[in-house]
């Protein structure tokens, strides 16, 4: 199913949720579609792009790795 059917239907119950539920939910859902052994981030700099890295590595038991840092050596 898409990702679009699936954000219609958490709207559709939001308001019957709790708001850390409704937070856990929506983190549940973003998890589930990310492609783990191909995530890369990129925008503008100072937004959390290495903070979310970070923390979807530990939690996925996967290696961050700043490409940035990878470029200067």
């Amino acid at each position: 199913m898409s990702t679009f059917y699936h954000q219609k239907n958490i709207s559709r119950i939001k308001g019957l949720m709790s708001q850390p539920d409704l937070e856990k939910l929506i983190h549940a859902f973003i998890f589930s579609r990310i492609d783990y052994c191909n995530s890369v981030f990129t925008g503008t700099p100072g937004v959390g792009k290495t903070t979310l890295g970070k923390e979807l590595a530990a939690q996925t038991g996967l290696t961050y790795v700043n490409i940035g840092e990878l470029a200067h050596e």
